[in-house]
């Protein structure tokens, strides 16, 4: 009898083992499966490409740029990623020379080189009667992540591809937008963009004016429409429209659209030689941008700066500006915006006669443009290069 005791006693020990070696394995499986859905990033940016459609847009009209819009919204930002606004992405489709919404696997290595993006989220809404589908790529460097969503709404297709970029890109915090929010519910909005991508400024021009008729109120298509009209030269219209939109942003508590506001209205006063007045304006967008994380116009304000404070001979504080703006270049891992500022800096070493050190910086800058293949700026580049060599 002791000896059988002594059996089931031994077996039972055993038994328990086996039971602690399953939990384990299966704790394991568990925490590798979640971590699988947190794919971990290289810090930067996210870039969410303007939605395709397709299918039956008669019974279900879409607004490609008004659910890219609030797609962007509903992707959680951090102080690892920066989610781009859908133009500062239309910017970046254009530099690197892609001009419509059907791109393949070179168009987003193209993307890829010239933003130092971390993840290119590209989506196809396909529309019926019945039922929508929603079919999604996530890109990172070397891979790709893809699937598809089903529903009636496509509303809420949308919002559960946001809850899965988020998990994966393990953001704490989703941030939600209703219908009307998003900046391009108007579809003449969406229009006035589509012909601003393809360079129909009048046209463009044209339906933000009709926009304005109806809805005066429109910040968006007041910037827009400011924009348009500096280009052409009408600075004094451009001036009012970006000071009316400034006030309604600033009401509204809007800091990313304030930061944008107060950029391009600084660039007005820049074109009429109101240099100070610029610079305060630019102080104010820094502020702006920092508040909402804004690194990619942080980038652009501090390179603003360092021009102006160049054009008054400020060249300490000029220099200063430059290097903040390629720190946050580097930040989201732009070479395009890093070669840039790196020109400008190198501009003013030259002027100061630092000739060593500008020619270190256009060097760099010709490193990246030949490793990243960004042939839009390697011609002003090596001239700008060639130009301080002989002065060596």
């Amino acid at each position: 009898m002791p000896d059988l005791l002594g059996f089931f006693k031994l077996k039972g020990r055993h038994i328990s083992a086996i039971i602690l070696v399953i939990a384990l394995m299966g704790l394991s499986i568990y925490l590798y499966l979640q971590s699988s859905n947190r794919a971990v990033l290289q810090a930067g940016t996210i870039l969410v490409l303007p939605v395709k459609v397709i299918g039956d847009t008669a019974a279900k009209p879409i607004n490609k740029y008004e659910k890219t819009d609030k797609l962007i919204h509903q992707i959680g930002s951090s102080d690892l990623y920066s989610v781009l606004d859908t133009e500062d992405v239309i910017e970046i489709m254009k530099r690197a020379s892609i001009s419509n919404d059907v791109l393949d696997d070179e168009d987003i290595l193209n993307i890829f080189k010239v933003s130092g993006a971390s993840l290119i989220i590209e989506t196809e809404a396909r529309v019926s009667a019945k039922q929508d589908r929603l079919v999604y790529r996530l890109h990172t460097r070397g891979d790709v992540y893809s699937g598809d969503l089903s529903g009636a709404e496509n509303n809420d297709l949308f919002l559960q591809l946001s809850h899965l970029i988020n998990r994966r890109t393990g953001a704490d915090k989703l941030t939600t937008i209703r219908l009307d929010d998003s900046k391009f519910v108007n579809p003449e909005i969406a229009k006035a963009l589509e012909q601003i991508k393809a360079g129909n400024q009048n046209i463009a021009r044209s339906s933000l004016e009709q926009v304005l008729t109806s809805d005066p109120e429109n910040v968006t298509a007041k910037r827009l429409l400011a924009n348009i009209l500096m280009d052409s030269g009408e600075l004094t219209s451009a001036n009012r429209l970006f000071n009316s939109a400034i006030e309604q942003a600033n009401s509204q508590g809007d800091s990313r659209e304030l930061a944008r506001l107060r950029l391009s209205l600084a660039n007005n006063m820049l074109s009429q030689n109101e240099i100070e007045r610029a610079l305060l304006l630019l102080s104010m967008a820094k502020s702006d941008a920092a508040k909402v994380n804004d690194w990619l116009y942080l980038a652009y304000i501090f390179e603003r700066s360092g021009q102006a404070n160049q054009r008054l001979n400020r060249y300490a504080a000029a220099r200063e500006q430059f290097k903040k703006s390629i720190y946050y270049h580097k930040k989201i891992h732009c070479p395009y915006g890093q070669v840039q500022g790196q020109n400008h800096l190198a501009e003013l070493e030259l002027l100061e006669r630092n000739y060593s050190k500008a020619y270190r910086l256009t060097k760099q800058s010709l490193d990246i443009i030949t490793m990243r293949d960004l042939s839009n700026l390697r011609a002003q580049t090596l001239k700008l290069h060639t130009k301080i060599e002989n002065k060596l």
